[in-house]
């Protein structure tokens, strides 16, 4: 939450600027993945607040009302993530077993014996709970539970081995190069990381990872905002599994009602490329073989929903015309067997491909 009045402000110079009035009429969506699942409602709970201030003069500012919330593969509730591990190490539907006994007993052991994880994460999300006391609760549940279920996987995709082979992260040169930075405005002397160790060590001091965000999107939700948690079946570090868990586990207005509703399939050209279910502006989608980044395995079926979320539609199967992807298929030289969705690409393919979609809808 800590980082949510910083977004607040930047979204403040934004709104204020003469460059933004165009856009002022469009569907603001706030679509995130991964540790989004932090971000997503932690931020947009703040700026309800800060708008409610503002409505009673308390505050100075613009109002930001978000349309829409996407949020896929998210962690958004530790405990309901690491109990939803035991299950999918065991049995993956689709893929089969992910984790061989031995390591299904160890898992479930250091789950539930006391001061196991479940117990350390209780704790971690009771009242007046230290950081010292999340962060314990999230390394030890990492230790024996997150990262056994990953063994001799990636993490992200549980078809490819401990080093993945796709998708390809080509992006991370390409913001290195002078030419990018110098037009986007990086400082001089920034180097462009993947991923930081240095960032993820501030992240684990403040033991953020061990809490929970369902009582907050659980409030976005019972407020009628349209919101999609969707989720790749591929994904084991948020496996949907634990997506589909985590939205049974909201306490709102159609609870009872939405753990009723029959998944649909939706089809692009009568391809099945997932099962959703919904109630009124609640959505919670499946995309069939696809790994923790759904655009980079799955462009066409990501940019079909993504275009019906942000024009405010519910999901449906469609017939259409895409640009051709690039030549970089996803294969495994070394793993012939292992099964592999037949429209994976690389990330750079990718990226132009949903270029070239979201021209369609932004232009």
């Amino acid at each position: 939450m800590a980082a949510a009045s910083y977004v607040w402000q930047a979204l403040q110079v934004l709104f204020s600027s003469e460059e933004f009035k165009p856009y002022l009429d469009r569907t603001l969506v706030y679509a995130t993945e991964s540790y989004g699942g932090h971000y997503g409602p932690a931020f947009l709970t703040y700026v309800n607040e800060q708008n409610a201030l503002i409505d009673q003069g308390q505050l100075e500012g613009i109002k930001i009302n978000f349309d829409v919330l996407m949020i896929n593969n998210g962690w958004i509730d530790p405990l309901i993530i690491n109990r939803a591990d035991l299950d999918f190490a065991a049995y993956a539907p689709g893929f089969g077993p992910v984790q061989p006994p031995n390591i299904l007993h160890h898992m479930k052991k250091y789950f539930y014996k006391p001061e196991g994880c479940k117990a350390r994460l209780e704790a971690c999300n009771a009242p007046g709970s230290s950081a010292a006391v999340c962060k314990d609760a999230w390394v030890y549940c990492r230790l024996h539970v997150g990262e056994l279920a990953e063994t001799g996987r990636y993490w992200f995709d549980l078809r490819q081995k401990t080093k993945p082979y796709c998708p390809v992260d080509r992006y991370v040169p390409y913001l290195n190069l002078p030419s990018v930075q110098e037009a986007i405005g990086v400082d001089p002397g920034i180097t462009f990381l993947r991923c930081s160790d240095e960032v993820a060590d501030m992240f684990n001091i403040t033991g953020d990872s061990g809490r929970t965000m369902l009582p907050q999107l659980q409030t976005l939700v019972n407020s009628g905002l349209k919101t999609l948690i969707w989720a790749g079946d591929a994904d084991i570090v948020c496996n949907w599994f634990s997506m589909r868990n985590t939205v049974l586990a909201m306490d709102w207005y159609g609870k009872e009602k939405f753990a009723k509703v029959k998944p649909r399939k939706m089809t692009i050209n009568k391809m099945p490329v997932a099962e959703f279910s919904y109630l009124d502006n609640f959505t919670f989608a499946k995309i069939y073989e696809a790994g923790h980044e759904i655009p980079a395995y799955k462009p066409h079926a990501s940019f079909e929903i993504f275009k019906q979320v942000i024009n405010m539609e519910q999901l449906h199967s469609v017939t259409g015309t895409y640009p051709r992807p690039g030549p970089g298929y996803c294969h495994d030289p070394d793993a012939p067997g292992v099964p592999w969705p037949r429209h994976g690409r690389h990330i750079d393919n990718v990226l132009n491909n949903l270029y070239l979609y979201w021209q369609q809808i932004l232009i």
